[in-house]
């Protein structure tokens, strides 16, 4: 199933279910063209997840880091940490990303195996993430056993819900066992880091439309307004009003397609003032005026309606 926009919330946390209660995994397929910003925006979410590209080089954004994947090459990313994923050089980047639940490796709840080889682990601040590359030799069996699973949750061959279950547990043990490789320990400290982003982009989240003071964002984490710059444009690799910016168009766009509200109106609400400032700077970003935007959109979801998705 391609996505083309991942819900957020005030806290940048993603909405999505993944899978169901009983069994909460999911399989996406994303080409990061098709996203309504022609990019995944930043979100963090409670899931595991693991990322195999397909096709192109996409960038992950990460932990103060940028990772550049290429076809076959994957990426985990640990549970609560900001991650944003960019198309390199317009190369139709695709990649298949699985979310799920923790509780999934858990055998149940208080289980040894829950005490020693999930908790220590699971947003542990030295295992944010952990990249698998395909020129690694070393790799090829945690690359193998993801495109396993692929398989497995696209045929649904009887009992395929125990052989995903026992698959993914020896998924989780090899990247474990990478994380070791690397020297990390099971520590789990909080990422201070981490959380004054999260507080700075919840508050831009629910004040975007208003006039933001670089001060009081400053004091919101403790950091001088330097500080406070030098830390953003660090991690975000943009800075604090580019960011803005960017949620703003967002927000619009969310507000195009989801309602029938005036260009005017929504110019308003999303706190670009004038709807001719709002419908210029649309134009230069994103290539269409506001108005075609919708139309493209509600045709593209008449496309997709017609369409059966490729995976679920």
């Amino acid at each position: 199933m391609q996505v083309f926009h991942i819900p957020i919330n005030a806290l940048q946390k993603e909405e999505t279910r993944h899978g169901t209660y009983d069994f909460p995994l999911a399989l996406y397929e994303t080409c990061v063209q098709k996203n309504v910003l022609g990019f995944v925006h930043w979100h963090w979410h409670d899931e595991l997840q693991f990322c195999y590209v397909t096709q192109g080089v996409v960038e992950f954004y990460l932990n103060q880091q940028i990772y550049t994947l290429s076809a076959g090459d994957g990426i985990f990313i640990n549970s609560t940490f900001l991650h944003m994923v960019k198309d390199q050089g317009q190369t139709e980047g695709t990649y298949l990303c699985l979310d799920f639940a923790v509780k999934m490796l858990s055998s149940f709840s208080g289980s040894l195996i829950e005490q020693k080889y999930v908790r220590p682990y699971v947003g542990n601040p030295m295992l944010s993430c952990c990249v698998f590359p395909s020129a690694l030799p070393h790799n090829k069996p945690i690359l193998d056993g993801f495109l396993h699973l692929v398989s497995l949750l696209e045929t649904k061959d009887f009992g395929y819900e125990i052989d995903v279950y026992t698959t993914l547990l020896s998924l989780w043990k090899m990247i474990l066992a990478e994380s070791k490789i690397r020297g990390i320990h099971k520590k789990s400290t909080p990422s201070v880091t981490n959380t004054r982003l999260i507080t700075l982009l919840s508050y831009l989240d629910q004040h975007y439309a208003e006039q933001i003071e670089l001060a009081h964002l400053a004091t919101l984490v403790n950091l001088s307004t330097s500080e406070c710059c030098r830390l953003f444009k660090k991690v975000m690799n943009c800075t604090i009003f580019d960011y803005l910016f960017q949620l703003k168009l967002k927000k619009s766009m969310e507000l195009l397609m989801e309602s029938d509200c005036s260009i005017g109106q929504i110019a308003l609400d999303t706190g670009f003032g004038s709807s001719s400032y709002y419908i210029d700077r649309f134009h230069q970003t994103v290539g269409v005026t506001p108005n075609n935007y919708r139309t493209l959109h509600h045709n593209k979801v008449k496309d997709t309606k017609k369409n059966t998705p490729i995976l679920a």
